[in-house]
């Protein structure tokens, strides 16, 4: 009898084991389609994509803004402790090949005989070990928890990512503010000087009333512009302070947007392969690997669980005196099989075999997406050089525009008081333009920084 239990062990065993072999190993995808990234040219130059932030930016503003954000940001904080998690879970799986050791000590008092009268003590002293030897069952424990640890560290990279760019581009939009509210005080003391000159010029009959209006409304739109400017750059600011984990009302140290430059030699070519460069693509394949082990995992509860247990201890005998302990041990094992639960196993290995499917899918949109934004990003940040010309040409004809119309009408009857109006919108107009086109330059090049994977840390 115990040969034909043997027996039937050592086949389960190997059906096991065969079973497992079966399953396989998870094959990461390793290449991406020539298309992703659409007409965007690829070269072997260092990429953008390969520096880090602090080779990126050379404003020193900047990068101790963005120094303080990595340290005092809230949502980074809360990613890190995901990382903690994780590898708390990991620690667990390791410890899963451990047998499980207790010690159970106790004392029993029994009564007995013509009103209970008669007392025996019994005493123990035990320890005793349990180990469940489903070793492809814990490897593939094990292998999901250091996946899921490495998933997060992922998610904690592209979260640095993204707060790395948001600094970036706040504080770019803050210096375009500062520029805009510089050049509209500018312009709102020259036209002040203007207001007064056709005072003067109705004084001596050349001008009228409406005019002095027309000049007088047109300096208060130019102060209505200074304050909705500066509402926008107190939210900037607000903006910058959550990033950086302060209260709001904080000052910005800060440089000048003129004073923004990037990296020399700088390469815009897009790397052939973005699976090892941007976190949120490597967290999506880490999906993937995780989906194969849960279906691995539904698979393997088909199989019995085989698990050896002993105990060995001190115990007295059942006695009315404390008598000298002796000493009792005991081995067993077990073999669990699913019989019952067959029908639960099989719904579960469906449904993990679903959200494998799920996790491909979810996969390929990821790359989609940062196909996408890679393509978005390159061609945003060449429209903005493109029009960088075009926005200083046009702003050097419209202020000589502006200078030459004013002259004429202080020196002639060729222009109106309404030509000079005109002029001097169009400049004003212009300048915000061609600060705005400056920021978002830099903006696009962070955009596709950060589209790229946004370097090492």
């Amino acid at each position: 009898m115990k040969m034909k239990n043997k027996i039937i062990l050592t086949a389960l065993t190997v059906l096991s084991i065969c079973s497992c072999a079966q399953l396989g190993k998870y094959k990461a995808v390793e290449t991406v389609s020539d298309n992703l990234y659409g007409d965007v040219v690829k070269d072997g130059g260092i990429s953008v994509a390969e520096m880090s932030w602090r080779e990126f930016f050379s404003d020193g503003d900047l990068k101790n803004l963005i120094d303080t954000a990595l340290v005092r940001n809230k949502d980074l904080a809360m990613s890190y402790e995901h990382i903690c998690q994780a590898e708390a879970q990991l620690r667990g799986a390791k410890l899963s090949f451990i047998p499980t050791l207790g010690v159970n000590p106790g004392i029993t008092t029994s009564y007995a005989g013509d009103n209970l009268a008669g007392k025996t003590y019994s005493y123990n002293v035990a320890a005793s070990s349990t180990w469940q030897l489903d070793v492809f069952r814990l490897i593939n424990n094990l292998k999901a928890s250091k996946v899921s640890k490495s998933q997060m560290e992922d998610y904690y990279q592209a979260v640095q990512t993204s707060l790395v760019a948001a600094v970036a581009n706040t504080y770019y939009a803050i210096l375009m503010l500062d520029a805009q509210i510089s050049t509209a005080n500018a312009i709102c003391l020259a036209w002040d000087k203007s207001v007064e000159t056709v005072k003067h010029l109705k004084d001596a009959g050349l001008a009228d009333q409406v005019a002095v209006s027309q000049y007088e409304a047109n300096r208060d739109n130019f102060k209505i512009s200074i304050v909705d400017l500066t509402e926008k750059l107190n939210q900037a600011e607000n903006s910058m302070c959550l990033l950086l984990g302060r209260e709001s009302g904080t000052q910005i140290k800060r440089g000048k947007l003129a004073d923004q430059k990037l990296p020399s030699g700088m390469s815009l070519g897009v790397p052939a392969n973005i699976l090892t460069l941007r976190p949120d693509v490597r967290a999506a394949q880490r999906d993937m690997e995780l989906a194969f082990h849960s279906t691995k995992g539904a698979l393997l509860n088909f199989f019995p669980t085989l698990s050896l247990n002993g105990s060995i201890g001190l115990v007295n005998p059942v006695t009315g005196e404390l008598s000298p302990m002796s000493l009792l041990a005991n081995v067993g094992a077990g073999l669990v099989a699913p019989i019952l639960s067959a029908g639960q196993n099989s719904a579960a290995y469906r449904a993990a075999q679903s959200r494998q499917r799920e996790a491909r899918l979810a996969f390929d949109k990821a790359l989609l997406t940062a196909g996408n934004e890679v393509n978005d990003a390159y061609f945003a940040y060449n429209s903005y050089t493109e029009k960088s010309g075009y926005y200083e040409t046009r702003v050097a004809s419209l202020d000589k525009a502006r200078k030459d119309t004013e002259y004429l009408m202080k020196n002639s009857l060729d222009k109106t008081y309404l030509d000079v109006l005109f002029a001097y919108s169009s400049y004003f107009d212009s300048v915000l333009s061609l600060i705005a086109n400056r920021a978002g330059k830099m903006q696009a090049s962070v955009d596709l920084y950060a589209a790229l994977g946004g370097g090492s840390f």
